[in-house]
């Protein structure tokens, strides 16, 4: 006979999740679209239409497919949140972006970037259905520079490693001065 343990039905939650790196050029954006910064509100345009409309317009200079993974730690955040353990919904809400020179391949002990240097709060959060959607904003004069590494965090502030790491990812960025970047996330949730 099995034992009782083993015939638990355990629900696995997928580890990685996509996103889209986008590199505008900003100023041709700027000048062709007076509401452009209504492009990034997820609650207004979805990504599939957003990306369509920098397509039309040519201002989409590169976009760039990316997986990452969700660490334990964001999970057990999350698992927490799911048990009542919590005070307010803050303690569970993923609102801060950054990006670090860290090469180390992402693990399910990660509880931060390996070399976080720059960060900025999401500029849009969102969800339909089963999925959750995040865009980090850099702006012209924000984040110049190769990057390697990037992450989202729940709970976060503007300080260097502050929240608790939802996931990681490696890729290599190089951004310039004269172009914008955003880095959007899909998380679906589904069983296996």
């Amino acid at each position: 006979m099995q034992n009782p343990i083993e015939q638990i039905i355990q629900e696995v939650k997928p580890i990685k999740r996509i996103g889209w790196a986008s590199w505008i050029d900003q100023k041709k954006l700027e000048t062709l679209r007076a509401d452009w910064r209504e492009l990034f509100d997820l609650a207004r345009y979805s990504l599939r239409r957003r990306f369509e409309i920098l397509e039309d317009l040519g201002v989409l200079e590169r976009q760039q497919i990316f997986e990452n993974i969700t660490p334990t730690v964001g999970f057990e955040a999350l698992a927490k949140a799911m048990t009542g353990n919590i005070a307010s919904v803050d303690e569970v809400g993923v609102n801060y972006h950054a990006l670090g020179s860290g090469t180390n391949a992402p693990a399910d002990s990660d509880t931060q970037l390996q070399t976080e240097t720059v960060r900025a709060i999401l500029s849009s959060r969102s969800y339909e259905d089963n999925k959750a959607y995040y865009t980090a904003f850099y702006g012209l004069a924000e984040a110049i520079g190769t990057h390697h590494e990037m992450g989202l965090f729940i709970n976060a502030g503007p300080t260097v490693n502050s929240g608790v790491l939802w996931d990681r990812t490696l890729l290599d960025i190089t951004k310039t001065g004269v172009q914008s970047l955003t880095l959007d996330y899909e998380d679906t949730f589904a069983n296996g």
